[in-house]
């Protein structure tokens, strides 16, 4: 994965939103502020919102819900990146 890729993968994996009754990304995204080297002035709420129009515009919609839910299944989101990786390369694809 590119270094570029790597940055998508982490932005939208701080940028996940609501999916339906699934998982809350502002609340994910608060939780990953905690992590190691995670940026603790990122807006949420903004950031929510402009990954969940990039994922629409690419159309890579379920390929975000998955990662998303991926994300909320793990016991520890600073090693979410571990956990879901083939979820977060395919939408890291998906994107580019």
């Amino acid at each position: 994965m590119t270094k570029r890729s790597s940055m998508v993968v982490s932005v939208l994996s701080l940028a996940f939103f609501v999916v339906g009754c699934g998982a809350d990304c502002a609340a994910l995204c608060e939780d990953q502020k905690g992590c190691e080297g995670a940026d603790k002035d990122v807006n949420c709420e903004k950031t929510c919102e402009d990954a969940e129009k990039k994922a629409e515009a690419a159309g890579c919609e379920s390929l975000y819900e998955d990662a998303l839910s991926c994300l909320d299944d793990q016991d520890d989101v600073c090693k979410a990146d571990k956990g879901c990786a083939s979820e977060n390369e395919a939408l890291a694809s998906c994107m580019e």
